[in-house]
């Protein structure tokens, strides 16, 4: 009978059409940069033989990660959006970064915005789309607004609010839903590492027979994350469809919270055994799932992408035991200063692997930074669609595969707020331990000697406050503070942050100064433009797509062209703004439309565009002078229009004057 499923699933998978991947995302809940043998575990094993050998540090090995990365690419410069659970995963499912992301800080559960997700775009390509296990950006009781079905997955099995991913085993008050109803009865013994994986491989494998679409799975596990609950057995014999997890899931059994994997029941820190064998555990389930992608002869076109939500967890453990992990216990932060909660890059580097044979190559170095948001714009590209401009990041299609030309926005962003200080380990410099944390924020920025840095700052009072600034290239674990030196880039990253963010939900009392100009040297009248053909599903990036007629022009206009359908513009220029002050922007427009100033998204009117309906910014504190604009639209039949309005000192809230448009003069 196996062998006759076998033979079905490969037969199906042959007649499977190739050009567009099946696309796992895997992620996982605290999991430290420092906790895979392949980053950092290695370096504790000085025999080399993944062997605790008599004498040595105590080590975590995770040979079926570091066999995916021997396969593929190991990214040791990708970063998290935020350094806690909710505004992560709402950043990775909607592809924006924290100046843009509607869930930020640690809003736990709040509802994940009602726009383009990793689902709905994917949609657009033909895939079936699953998410299983934890979600936690849905809503903080039933019913729930945000629910999976209502954010483009078809399929929903795990846990809905952020506290059940807490639990381990749902009868410890977790309750698991498949879509909206409740099935939690019977999984008395299930550890949700094994269930959650049991579920997806279920699924693979229906989808395989079914042999029509491809699939999107997000599988979010809730494991290393407190509590530290172990298994009730040992990882059954086998990988993939001729041994492994089985549903209904074949570890449903035995005593909760007891098992200990025998490399670790040495240890003699009740802490440490328990790390150690959850993080093995999650290294046999992907073992498992790349093990069922072969058997079924899917391996070759399923990109599978592994990763942590942020870095490693100093948190109470299970239950009445009182047990508490401690990352020095393996230095689950590696060579990096920091943990969850922190921007130094403890906090927010996290272990990530991409795995796609025949497209990426074997031991393929991955040294850019990158960062959550550009998983969205990477999975569009493999699926064979122009990513949505709504996102912030770009592909990482060309990075990966070694093919095309790699995009590069020059800068990645991140802000975040919470109590609490640095840990004080003596492993982390003597200038981060115990550092106020408060309101942080931190960008990364390639500066004009061609390098990229790091600026840092932490318990931020003001805007005049200064980064630290560090080349994490050469020393990752920022302890040389280049910022005496280098004020053209301190002022450069003063400069930026307030220039790529929205308030959106979450003003910074620090960032309640004027929006810089920009300067330049002599201008032109009119603004660049670049024609289209096509015809998408949202407002695409154009960056990425050849136009078919450029020039400059007054203003924005669709008069540059007699089309009458299926095309778009892009118009890229600068708007004089003549006093300081707040203003507003309105787009309305016949197709779908945004509007960018600077490097923020100020207008919307994409998702839920409606023909002739504008829609206005937030108050933008703009100082005088010029500044970056780009607008984009799609315009797919009918009567074309594109209509641009300003509110605020010397701007009527009507047309803007032809005389604000300008470009910068060759």
């Amino acid at each position: 009978m196996l062998k006759r499923l076998v033979l079905f699933l490969a037969t199906a998978a042959c007649l499977h059409a190739a050009e567009k991947p099946n696309i796992i995302l895997v992620l996982v809940d605290d999991l430290g940069y420092g906790d895979l043998y392949s980053l950092h575990q290695h370096k504790r094993d000085t025999n080399g033989n993944r062997v605790i050998d008599e004498g040595e540090q105590p080590f975590i090995n995770t040979p079926h990660l570091d066999q995916m990365a021997e396969q593929g690419a190991l990214m040791t410069r990708h970063y998290t959006s935020a350094p806690v659970c909710a505004p992560a995963r709402g950043s990775l499912i909607q592809g924006r970064d924290q100046g843009h992301a509607n869930i930020r800080n640690n809003d736990f559960d709040k509802p994940i915005a009602d726009n383009h997700t990793l689902a709905t775009v994917l949609k657009q390509a033909g895939y079936t789309t699953a998410v299983i296990g934890k979600w936690g950006v849905g809503g903080r009781k039933p019913p729930y607004t945000a629910h999976p079905n209502d954010r483009g997955f078809d399929y929903f099995y795990g846990y809905m609010e952020h506290l059940h991913g807490h639990q381990h085993y749902p009868l410890n008050g977790g309750t698991v839903m498949e879509q909206k109803k409740p099935v939690t009865r019977g999984l008395d013994h299930a550890y949700t590492t094994d269930l959650f994986t049991a579920r997806a491989k279920k699924f693979i494998i229906d989808q395989r027979k079914a042999g029509t679409d491809p699939f999107f799975l997000y599988l979010a596990l809730d494991t290393p994350h407190a509590q530290l609950q172990v298994p009730t057995q040992p990882f059954p014999e086998g990988l993939g469809l001729k041994g492994g997890l089985k549903w209904p899931l074949n570890t449903n059994s035995g005593t909760n919270d007891s098992f200990i994997h025998p490399d670790y029941t040495a240890l003699t820190n009740p802490a440490a055994k328990r790390h150690a064998t959850m993080v093995r555990r999650i290294d046999q389930c992907m073992g498992d799932l790349l093990a069922t992608l072969r058997d079924l002869n899917i391996a070759d076109n399923t990109l599978v992408v592994f990763t942590s939500d942020n870095g490693t967890h100093d948190e109470a453990g299970a239950g009445n035991l009182g047990v508490a992990y401690r990352p020095q216990l393996f230095e689950s932060f590696g060579e990096l200063d920091g943990i969850k909660r922190d921007h130094w890059e403890g906090g927010i580097r996290v272990p990530t692997i991409a795995w796609w044979p025949q497209h990426i190559p074997a031991n393929q170095p991955s040294t850019r930074p990158s960062a959550f948001w550009d998983w969205l714009p990477t999975f569009a590209d493999a699926a064979g669609l122009t990513p949505p401009a709504w996102t912030n990041g770009v592909s990482l299609v060309p990075e990966l595969t070694g093919k095309g030309e790699q995009q590069d926005k020059g800068y990645l962003y991140f802000e975040y707020a919470v109590g609490g200080a640095t840990p004080g380990y003596e492993q982390f410099h003597p200038s981060h331990r115990g550092a106020q944390r408060g309101q942080m924020q931190s960008i990364m920025l390639t500066h004009t000697d061609g390098k990229n840095y790091k600026g840092v700052r932490y318990n931020v009072q003001n805007h005049s406050q200064p980064f630290r600034i560090y080349n994490v290239d050469t020393d990752p674990g920022e302890t040389t503070d280049l910022a005496a030196e280098m004020p053209q880039l301190q002022q450069r990253m003063k400069d930026k942050v307030m220039q790529v963010r929205i308030n959106g939900d979450y003003p910074r009392p620090y960032l309640q100064g004027l929006i810089p100009a920009v300067e330049v040297g002599s201008t032109k009248p009119g603004v660049h433009f670049a024609a289209f053909r096509g015809e998408w599903p949202w407002v695409p990036q154009f960056s990425t797509l050849e136009p078919v007629k450029t020039g400059i022009a007054p203003a924005p206009s669709l008069d540059q062209v007699k089309w009458t359908r299926d095309f778009g513009f892009e118009f890229s220029g600068l708007i004089e703004i003549p006093q300081d002050g707040e203003y507003t922007f309105s787009l309305k427009s016949s197709g779908p439309s945004m509007l960018w100033i600077h490097d923020f998204h100020a207008v919307d009117n994409d998702f839920h565009h409606e023909p002739g309906k504008a829609v206005t910014s937030q108050s933008l504190r703009l100082a005088k002078g010029l500044h970056p604009v780009r607008i984009a639209t799609t315009h797919n039949g009918g009567n074309a229009s594109l209509e641009i309005t300003c509110n605020g000192p010397g701007m009527d809230g009507k047309s803007i004057p032809l005389s604000a448009w300008k470009h910068e003069a060759e």
